[in-house]
């Protein structure tokens, strides 16, 4: 599991210290850097290994560019613009590049942590449905090869698909275990969440049960139960032929 990555560019040293102690202390996702100008952000941005999930980003940001220049040079990253004033014809220009979100200085936590947790589920579903009764993951969302799953705190952990290896469905309710023994519960049911795993990884076993191909120990086919990350998991006799089959095809 990885924690989220946050890039902030924000001139405003005291303001930038608050974001980060918000960021790191109290909502637990990382700040991966922070600048105080969009020049030195994207020579950061450059040579980084990995790429921010997130980036919050003051508009007035001193030298040129600023702010809304800086998101422009930044494709495929969600944006948070930080603003401290109603300047004409800077919110029409930010809104052009459909940013997602907006935080008006100063800012308290319960603020943040909703603006930022509402960028990254947006952008991990950026063309689905806004109704989120027909999000299959609701506030667990799926991005790339990646998902978003709160834990226990209420933080999300970003968590790669192919660490993910059980799914066991409760009623309305879906337990996932990962790889290093992590236990998420979501309220979903274990059929929505199904249509957003890659079919190729991953395959139902039991009605209550689907399982990460990759990660089968063994298979007791006397017994009818599989082992993944030392679990004994039942395999349904409905569901026992397609399963081997596709164990076959790995």
């Amino acid at each position: 599991m990885e924690r989220v990555q946050i890039l902030i560019a924000e001139d405003d040293p005291l303001f930038a210290l608050e974001l980060t102690r918000i960021i790191e202390e109290n909502l637990g996702y990382q700040v991966a850097a922070c600048h105080d100008n969009a020049r030195a952000a994207l020579d950061w941005l450059a040579k980084a290994a990995t790429r921010p999930d997130l980036a919050l980003l003051d508009i007035s940001l001193k030298g040129e560019p600023d702010g809304i220049g800086l998101a422009e040079q930044m494709t495929g990253i969600p944006v948070i613009f930080i603003t401290s004033a109603d300047v004409p014809g800077i919110y029409q220009r930010a809104r052009q590049l459909k940013p997602h979100g907006y935080i008006v200085k100063p800012v308290g936590q319960l603020t943040l942590q909703s603006i930022v947790e509402s960028a990254l589920l947006r952008n991990a579903q950026p063309d689905g449905p806004s109704d989120t009764t027909n999000r299959p993951w609701q506030e667990e969302t799926v991005l790339n090869d990646f998902i978003f799953l709160k834990n226990p705190k209420g933080e999300l952990v970003k968590v790669e698909i192919k660490e993910v290896g059980i799914l066991e469905s409760d009623g309305n309710y879906c337990t996932i275990q990962v790889r290093n023994l992590s236990r998420f519960v979501i309220k979903n049911s274990l059929k929505r969440i199904a249509q957003q795993l890659p079919s190729p990884l991953f395959v139902q076993v039991h009605r209550n049960f689907m399982v990460n191909l990759s990660m089968v120990e063994s298979i007791q086919l006397s017994e009818n139960f599989v082992q993944i990350l030392g679990k004994l998991i039942p395999i349904g006799t409905s569901f026992r032929s397609t399963f081997l089959e596709r164990l076959r095809t790995l």
